[in-house]
């Protein structure tokens, strides 16, 4: 019980330290355990912001998570249909058409299936294997929402 107390207190003064470095003209906020760093060895310790990776470029899509990768991307907008049809990933060569469409947002399973059918493109036909005829179809039939 004594020992949950200190653990609380001393995540309470690190907390606080911390808030007070920010207050005090301190241009990024330090993590508790950094601050214990400071604090334990007598050293200052920097900390890095994480980067942006709105602006950071997509793939190249490779490894065990590579599919997910490159699906989560499509889905999120942050990877349009024309983008996709630009790349040169071999994972996105293989992948079938219908899982890229299908990961579009903003289109329901069910308009998707009729804007396949509608394009006269075979669903389970490869990225690298559509035509230029093909692709042109898909982007008229799957115009960007975002």
């Amino acid at each position: 019980m004594a020992a949950a107390a200190a653990a609380s207190i001393a995540g309470i003064l690190l907390a606080t330290a911390n808030s007070l470095h920010a207050e005090d003209g301190g241009t990024e906020r330090i993590s508790p355990t950094a601050g214990l760093a400071m604090k334990e060895y007598g050293r200052s310790v920097t900390t890095r912001p994480s980067p942006d990776t709105s602006s950071m470029p997509i793939g190249p899509f490779t490894g065990p998570h590579g599919q997910t990768e490159l699906q989560t991307a499509i889905a999120s907008g942050r990877l349009s249909l024309a983008e996709v049809f630009r790349r040169n990933d071999d994972l996105v060569k293989r992948t079938p058409v219908s899982r890229v469409l299908r990961a579009l947002p903003g289109y329901s399973p069910d308009k998707v299936a009729a804007l396949i059918m509608a394009s006269e493109v075979q669903e389970g036909k490869q990225m690298a294997d559509l035509t230029v005829q093909e692709r042109r179809k898909l982007l008229k039939a799957f115009p960007s929402i975002h």
